[in-house]
């Protein structure tokens, strides 16, 4: 992939540039890079054979980025995009990158060029956990941070083996989850925060898993698999808690 980058003089060192994007290593096209150094975001090249007082746009390669790749899986049909446009935000808004698939799309998808993948709710997320959960069983194999969300979530819990719970009202709306384990995931989140709902069935905590939030109506808000990095939730967190999306993509980088 071939990108413009922008790259500055820098006023302490005439020498090395400042790299405007945010990748740890780039190969120049017909431009000679003696050496790299790489501090937090920025990136000072030395390059031979270029005018230090110009800005340059140069075409560059990007071998591998500094910045996360994150896959978000659609729990929901094709063209719905309901739920996975305020992710991709949240998650840009991170500085990673969102490429987003389908759900029926996974059986034959590259899991492993991610850093972490996030699965969406769905609008008909109480039907659709027989339905989908073929199509999800790669997840116990896969060794990298993953976040379920509603559906994402019922279809994880059921998958190690939780029971389907269906309340007579559904859950829609604002209410209140409670911490009740610390957990990087809560980072900057206070004990107790609002949630926006929108499920009528929940799930039982599996034996592999641990529960880190719950609230007065669904006991399993929040859960974590004991042993692998597999978050799940109830709620919908790119409503209300942008900032748990945000710590998940922190998680995987």
């Amino acid at each position: 992939m071939f990108l413009n980058v922008l790259f500055i003089r820098n006023e302490y060192n005439e020498s090395f540039f400042n790299c405007m994007i945010f990748n740890r290593f780039l190969t120049f096209k017909n431009t000679v890079v003696k050496n790299l150094k790489r501090n937090k975001s920025r990136i000072f090249l030395h390059m031979e054979n270029v005018n230090p007082k110009q800005k340059l746009i140069l075409q560059v390669k990007l071998n591998f980025s500094m910045m996360p790749g994150i896959l978000i899986v659609n729990n929901a049909e094709p063209g719905i995009s309901e739920f996975t446009t305020p992710v991709e935000k949240i998650v840009e808004q991170a500085r990673a990158k969102p490429v987003t698939i389908e759900y029926a799309d996974c059986p034959d998808f590259n899991f492993a060029a991610f850093d972490g993948v996030i699965l969406t709710g769905s609008p008909q997320g109480d039907d659709i956990i027989a339905h989908h959960l073929p199509y999800f069983l790669w997840i116990k194999d896969f060794d990298k941070p993953v976040l379920g969300i509603c559906a994402g979530h019922h279809i994880t819990g059921f998958m190690y083996g939780s029971e389907i719970l269906r309340s007579e009202e559904p859950e829609s709306g604002d209410f209140y989850v409670e911490v009740v384990k610390s957990n990087f995931l809560f980072n900057e989140i206070p004990h107790t925060f609002k949630v926006k709902q929108m499920h009528h069935d929940s799930v039982t905590l599996p034996a592999d898993f641990e529960l880190l939030a719950t609230s007065k109506t669904c006991r399993n808000q929040i859960m974590k698999h004991r042993t692998k990095p597999i978050y799940t939730c109830q709620f919908h967190p790119e409503y209300y808690n942008q900032k748990l999306i945000e710590n998940f993509v922190t998680l995987c980088r």
